[in-house]
């Protein structure tokens, strides 16, 4: 009958570990980081328009806003980043849904991964 060693227990181990529940979280923030802007931008019915290849610009969701002050940058940052001229505010994909929905940062997380094992 032959026994396993050491090394072979803890490779199993390591490769059949779960995931604890930090790292859980910490994977599902990295994929929510790493959603693309402009795909949040069209679930939050955002319509943006593109004016040259990394240039999108929109009317402000954030405010009653007739001219196209939302500058969307696909390109910049790690998913993109958004600015409005306007108000003076922006930040990333996470932070314009968390302004859209009125929402804190772990129900952003929660809602953009719906639910997906990570």
């Amino acid at each position: 009958m032959a026994t396993k060693t050491d090394k072979e227990t803890s490779l199993r181990e390591l490769f059949y570990k779960k995931p604890s529940s930090s790292e859980r979280w910490e994977n599902k923030v990295r994929y929510v980081r790493n959603i693309p802007i402009l795909h949040i931008c069209e679930r939050l019915g955002i319509k943006a328009r593109q004016e040259t290849k990394d240039d999108w610009y929109a009317p402000c969701p954030c405010h009653d806003d007739d001219g196209e002050n939302f500058h969307i940058s696909p390109s910049k940052g790690k998913s993109g980043l958004w600015y409005c001229f306007h108000c003076k505010r922006g930040g990333d994909g996470l932070s314009i849904y968390m302004e859209m929905r009125g929402c804190t940062f772990p129900e952003a997380v929660r809602v953009l991964t719906d639910g997906k094992t990570i």
